[in-house]
C-alpha cells in the first residue's frame, strides 16, 4: 500500500511516510476493504486516525486528493491513472492486504493449471505466489 497525495503537499518531499507523519492529517479512506488494515495500524503506532472522508471509489479519492482535501492510503495496484499533480510515496512499514480468490473448481478455472504434484485441487507454492504478488 502507498501513500498518495499532492505534489505540493509537505510529505511529498520524502522518499516514504509512516503512519506517525499522518499524524493529524486529513485521511481519505476507501470502503473497498481498505479500512481494517488502515484503522490497525494507526491504533498499533497509536496515532489518532482523523478520517476526513470515506468513498466508494479509488477515483473519487484521487479527485477528492487533487483538490487538496486528504490524502489516501491505497493498494499500488488500483491506482493505474494519476491526475497529474496526485502522486504516490512508500508507506513504512510496508503493509500488505490479503485477498481471497473463490472458484467453484481451481481444476476448472483459467490461468492456473494445476500441477501434477498436487492433486485435489490445492494450489501449489508457485501458484500462491504468483496471487500474493497481485496484492
Amino acid at each position: 500500500m502507498v501513500v498518495v497525495l499532492r505534489d505540493d503537499h509537505t510529505l511529498y518531499k520524502k522518499s516514504a511516510i509512516t503512519i506517525q507523519d499522518l499524524n493529524n492529517e486529513p485521511i481519505i479512506i476507501f470502503k473497498g476493504g481498505y479500512e481494517p488494515p488502515i484503522i490497525d495500524m494507526f491504533k498499533q503506532d497509536g496515532v489518532p486516525l482523523r478520517i476526513e472522508y470515506a468513498v466508494s471509489t479509488v477515483t473519487t479519492s484521487l479527485n477528492m486528493i487533487q483538490e487538496g482535501l486528504g490524502l489516501a492510503i491505497l493498494a499500488e495496484l488500483s491506482l493505474s491513472n494519476l491526475p497529474p499533480n496526485v502522486r504516490t510515496r512508500e508507506l513504512e512499514p510496508q503493509v500488505w492486504r490479503e485477498i481471497g480468490l473463490a472458484v467453484p473448481s481451481l481444476k476448472e478455472s483459467s490461468h492456473f493449471p494445476m500441477e501434477r504434484e498436487h492433486p485435489g485441487g490445492e494450489l501449489s507454492i508457485s501458484q500462491h505466489n504468483f496471487l500474493c504478488t497481485l496484492i
